[in-house]
């Protein structure tokens, strides 16, 4: 089984895609010829990881610039560099959380910072698409944000609904680990703060993707037919694989989940 690395491709929001190993130089793609199994299809089995220091939004910053600069990336693969290095110095073992640095970097301050680097895995560099540092995983809008909301519309939110804590049926279904936290199991597959890790097994008529992130395992059956019954087996929206041609592979096979936007994205 082999050990690759999975570059999530966004073309929007709805969309997520499994790429092959992010490169500093990826060949023409008329040199690629992707490995077949015994069906004659496009060999995805092996382990897959998706962690990259891209962010699904385009930071204003870089405005409609998908690619960034080759000093952009210095900096910000850079200053990841070096917050491992601060991190993995050592420490007097007498230091008290109020000693920690009120800024430790992934959005953690004080005693926030005990997730140290040891215990996470959020990739260590940009994702590449064609040889490409992107700077973002949205490419549509041009802006790569997500679109506003709606005017007037609420955004539910688990943790601030009545009674929450009080009961297991009051948490989130992540803390429940009935789903994955974020969206690490699609859609779309987003990369979090660990647990970025896949495992594809594939038959003639369907492909399983493991996740890692509270095992959740999507099934995607090859043939394009979605469910019309109405039910929805299992927590996630079944998926159904296509003909198509996206461009790492000739012979395709591509995942289609029914539009799952958010509630009152414009």
């Amino acid at each position: 089984m082999n050990t690759s690395k999975l570059t999530a491709l966004l073309a929007g929001a709805a969309w997520s895609a499994l790429a092959a190993a992010a490169v500093s130089a990826a060949p023409a793609a008329d040199a690629y010829k992707a490995p077949l199994n015994a069906y004659g299809q496009p060999d995805l089995e092996g382990t897959w990881t998706n962690a990259t220091l891209t962010t699904l939004e385009r930071s204003k910053e870089f405005g409609n610039r998908k690619v960034m600069t080759a000093d952009e990336v210095k900096k910000v693969e850079g200053d990841d560099a070096k917050m491992y290095a601060a991190d993995a110095a050592p420490r007097d073992p007498k230091v008290k959380t109020t000693d920690l640095p009120h800024e430790c970097g992934r959005g953690f301050s004080g005693a926030g910072c005990g997730y140290n680097a040891a215990w996470i895995d959020p990739g260590n560099t940009i994702m590449r698409v064609n040889g490409e540092p992107r700077s973002s995983f949205i490419t549509d809008p041009e802006d790569g944000r997500l679109p506003p909301y709606k005017a007037g519309v609420t955004v539910p939110n688990m943790y601030m609904r009545a009674h929450y804590g009080e009961n297991p049926e009051n948490q989130t279904l992540a803390e429940r680990c009935l789903t994955s936290f974020g969206y690490s199991a699609g859609p779309v597959m987003l990369p979090l703060l660990y647990n970025n890790n896949y495992e594809i097994a594939q038959s003639k008529d369907t492909v399983a993707i493991v996740v890692e992130m509270v095992h959740d395992v999507r099934i995607i059956h090859i043939g394009g037919k979605h469910r019309t019954d109405g039910k929805r087996p299992g927590w996630a929206i079944p998926s159904a694989g296509m003909k198509a041609r996206p461009w790492w592979w000739r012979p395709p096979i591509s995942r289609k989940t029914p539009r799952c936007a958010a509630p009152g994205r414009s």
